[in-house]
């Protein structure tokens, strides 16, 4: 029943994106039929029912949301930069890149999961206009690196799993309004608290409903929110959807992801007036490195998370669930299962 779930939603995908159908029309050939709702990525029972018809609708609203071009879209860069090893990094908007997160120390869990620090992905941020790294989950890596190479640096810290303070909230959607470039934000796996926080700008912005929303980060990014997380975005869905966007905000930017451009660093107008706060805000840009097409390089000595001394997480979890998914499908497309995760 998921596989054929996985089918239908697949091709109800090609007919929104190749045949310019609407979300309805392309579902209306398989509407009698009944199929399994997709899960969450947690072992526990899903009370929250995401529909194939949530999912087609939140493309659907995607593409009117100038988020997605099948002119534009790379797709060997999505498919590469989406591998644990490759980044963990991926555009769900054109302001919005979703990423694990950077760990000071280059390393690898048992289950072999490897862990990146700020240095693997300042040069591809640069390149693709980040201006402003958002950190949600608590500090595994010093900010300053990414500061020191002319990229913004917010700290939006509250616990793994839960949602999102409303006060927290609010400040993650002014300090992105107030970006001009394009904003990287994590948390430990890059799926729960970044999918919650860039969904609820999303909503503001494009009008999405809280099971488009979630149906598009998760074609966009399997796994992404997380147990009451979903029931969360369906409660603050009419307040996002009564704010009004700010009339000079960046909220358009690139087609996801289309051919990287480079770019200066900008001023960081949003990461100035929390110098006080972070540190100050050191301008002093590192030397360039040598990577392919503005890649993330990977070399480098490795050490496990049992010799630093980690403590385990459901951020850990699920980027060791996410390793394993990738390690055992090596052509990276859905293997059988939930598609969604």
């Amino acid at each position: 029943a998921q596989r054929r779930a996985n089918a239908v939603c697949i091709l109800g995908c090609w007919a929104v994106l190749f045949q310019n159908m609407s979300a309805e029309k392309a579902f209306e050939p398989f509407q009698r039929m009944r199929f399994p709702p997709f899960h969450d990525a947690t072992p526990s029972v899903c009370t929250f029912n995401l529909t194939i018809l949530d999912c087609l609708k939140g493309l659907e609203r995607a593409i009117q949301s100038g988020y997605i071009s099948t002119k534009t879209f790379d797709l060997h860069e999505f498919q590469h930069f989406e591998r644990v090893e490759n980044g963990d990094l991926t555009w769900v908007s054109p302001k919005f890149i979703a990423f694990a997160g950077p760990h000071n120390v280059y390393q690898r869990t048992p289950q072999g999961h490897v862990m990146l620090t700020p240095e693997h992905y300042i040069p591809y941020f640069k390149k693709r206009n980040v201006t402003l790294v958002v950190r949600l989950n608590e500090k595994q890596y010093d900010e300053k690196k990414f500061l020191s190479a002319g990229i913004d640096h917010l700290d939006l810290i509250y616990p793994d799993g839960t949602n999102a303070p409303m006060p927290i909230l609010l400040k993650f959607i002014e300090a992105c309004e107030k970006t001009p470039g394009a904003v990287a934000v994590h948390c430990k796996a890059g799926l729960g608290r970044t999918g919650t926080c860039i969904g609820a700008y999303m909503m503001k912005y494009h009008q999405f409903t809280a099971h488009e929303l979630i149906g598009w980060l998760r074609l966009c990014r399997p796994g992404s929110v997380i147990g009451p997380q979903q029931q969360f975005m369906e409660a603050i869905e009419g307040r996002m959807h009564q704010l009004t966007p700010m009339k000079k905000s960046n909220s358009k930017g690139e087609l996801l992801p289309a051919a990287a451009s480079s770019s200066s660093a900008s001023n960081g107008s949003y990461g100035a007036a929390q110098d006080a706060k972070r540190g100050g805000n050191i301008r002093t840009v590192l030397p360039s490195r040598n990577t392919a097409a503005g890649g993330i390089v990977t070399t480098g000595k490795m050490v496990s998370s049992a010799a630093i001394g980690l403590d385990i997480t459901q951020g850990d979890k699920l980027n060791d669930q996410k390793y394993m998914r990738y390690r055992n499908n090596k052509s990276g497309l859905p293997s059988g299962g939930n598609m969604f995760w």
